[in-house]
Formats: C-alpha cells, structure tokens, sequence
C-alpha cells in the first residue's frame, strides 16, 4: 500500500468518516472541503479566508479585490470574482487571513437573524 493510501485511512478512521479521494490540485482539496463541510454542517456558507487555493466558484470570492470593495479589513465584504455569480459571494462570509478579530466578527455577522 502506498504511503498516501495508508495516510488516507488513518484520517478517515480518525474523523470516522467512511469515504476518502485522491486529489492533484488546490483547486479539488478546496471544493472537496466545502462539500464534506456543507454535508457534515447542513449548511449553505462557508467561511473564506481570501487564500489564493482552489480555482471553483466558492473558493474564488474576494480574491484581490479592490480596496473600495472590500471594505473593513476586520470584517471584509464578500466580493465575487470576475466572471462569478452574484449568489456564489452570497454564500461565502469572508474574514482576513490570520486575523481572528475578523474571524469573530464574521461569524457574529451570519449568526444574527436577518
């Protein structure tokens, strides 16, 4: 069995989670992740930290946005990618990378009933 392969069960023994893929990219590491996360959760957002990994919809909100776009850096505006919909912004809450005040205050932000 390959180093990977062994690697592979170990985590999805750990986590008791029955599935597990093989990946090349960035780009399916991420949508992987926000898959299993909405699956595991039953939610729709995601929380995205504007690291540049994963070229899919969700993964590809306030990617270098302008600065009058983006707004407060602790507690930052969702801003879709070129190209992208309207809706995939809508279901990212964006925080500052390695920033936790931001984190906090994005959290708060979905948290509270509209």
């Amino acid at each position: 069995m390959s180093r990977n392969g062994s690697l592979r069960k170990k985590f999805a023994s750990a986590i008791r989670w029955t599935w597990s893929a093989s990946v090349s990219s960035g780009t399916e590491v991420t949508m992987h992740a926000c898959r299993i996360a909405r699956a595991a959760t039953g939610r729709d957002k995601i929380l995205n930290s504007r690291l540049d990994h994963g070229l899919h919809d969700t993964a590809l909100v306030s990617v270098k946005p302008k600065a009058e776009d983006y707004g407060d850096p602790d507690a930052p505006n969702s801003v879709p990618a070129r190209g992208r919909a309207e809706s995939f912004a809508r279901q990212c809450v964006v925080a500052s990378f390695n920033n936790l005040k931001s984190v906090r205050k994005s959290l708060q932000a979905v948290s509270r009933p509209d």
